[in-house]
């Protein structure tokens, strides 16, 4: 296996409250996976490195409050062009779940889009899809999008204009060892059990389980199984 196959993500994280960067610092740290490079309190406070010297790969941060939500969107837009920003997972309080707040967040270049009561599991698998290149959101979330007023350039553009619509939902193609993996996961196998069937890395299952939970729009196992089935992607 080669070095890329184990590389860590590196994330800092921002949040208003202490108490809330030392939770997700801890969600984070008890994954060999991620690695915190730092916390603040507000969002001009993360680092703005060159891109020849960033010093985290992925921005998580807390939205409360509405101030905390111009202040991203204002960070985002202001950058300076020699800026090479990390992608952004954003965790949105209740009272800014609107689909016109989460669809002006992906326009401005957030990656990841869940609400407060994300599990830990949703976090981790939102931050590995987002630094992978996908854009992650809940499935409630994409539906709400998806019925809202959002023009179809709205969300041709946030998806990249690459992915398909299937049975109502719009959906990235799986690769040939991602489809692999859905099949072992639909035969109940766990992620050391699959690493050793492929000969792969434990972290390397990881971030492919991420990925497809990113591309089918999911967050467990078993939903990725069924939306899997659906769409004919494997069979039982």
């Amino acid at each position: 296996m080669t070095h890329s196959e184990e590389k860590i993500i590196t994330v800092f994280i921002v949040a208003a409250s202490p108490i809330v960067r030392v939770g997700l610092e801890a969600l984070l740290q008890t994954s060999e996976d991620f690695v915190v490079t730092g916390s603040a309190a507000e969002i001009f406070a993360a680092p703005l490195v060159s891109s020849v010297g960033r010093t985290a790969e992925m921005l998580l941060i807390n939205v409360e409050e509405a101030q905390d939500f111009d202040d991203l969107l204002e960070f985002l837009g202001d950058s300076p062009e020699d800026v090479d920003m990390p992608p952004v997972v954003a965790l949105f309080s209740p009272e800014l779940e609107s689909s016109g707040n989460i669809i002006r967040a992906l326009q401005s270049g957030v990656r990841g889009v869940l609400p407060h009561h994300a599990s830990r599991e949703e976090i981790k698998a939102a931050v590995m899809a987002s630094a992978s290149g996908l854009i992650s959101l809940m499935p409630g979330t994409l539906e709400s999008i998806l019925s809202s007023e959002a023009t179809s350039n709205q969300i041709d553009s946030l998806i990249g204009g690459e992915a398909q619509r299937l049975s109502g939902d719009f959906f990235e193609s799986l690769t040939p060892r991602e489809t692999e993996i859905l099949e072992l996961l639909a035969d109940g196998a766990s992620n050391k059990s699959i690493a050793y069937q492929l000969n792969i890395s434990e972290h390397t299952v990881k971030f492919h389980v991420a990925s497809i939970f990113g591309k089918l729009g999911v967050s467990t196992r078993t939903e990725a199984v069924m939306r899997g089935i659906k769409r004919g992607l494997i069979l039982l």
